[in-house]
């Protein structure tokens, strides 16, 4: 993610909204998902309606953990994706560090992005 993302987090008892931020200025664009934080399977459509998200979401001691995969068209057909998202705070609160994970056919991937509250 580029410098100056924004991350937005929302709950309301087990429901939970992320909003992301990239860009700046006129080129900013905002991405929302909503989560269900009771450890059930839910699917949600992604970014621009190009694909379906099927998740669980769940607190692992600290960590908040978001699971499943994602199904989008290709060129080639239909790819499902899985992955794994790990919320986590750090600094007391202060920071807050997401820890994504996409395994392909090419092995897993895992990128780290640190957020400081402002």
């Amino acid at each position: 993610m580029m410098a100056g993302a924004k991350l937005a987090i929302r709950q309301s008892g087990n429901l939970l909204n992320i909003t992301h931020v990239i860009g700046s200025g006129e080129r900013e664009q905002a991405i929302e998902q909503n989560f269900t934080l009771d450890g059930s399977e839910n699917t949600q459509a992604v970014f621009m309606g190009q694909g379906s998200m099927t998740y669980t979401a769940a607190w692992a001691m600290d960590t908040l953990v978001i699971q499943g995969k994602q199904t989008f068209s290709t060129p080639e057909g239909e790819t499902t994706v899985p992955f794994m998202q790990e919320y986590s705070l750090a600094d007391e609160g202060k920071t807050l560090i997401l820890k994504t994970t996409h395994t392909t056919p090419m092995g897993a991937r895992t990128v780290k992005h640190v957020y400081v509250r402002q």
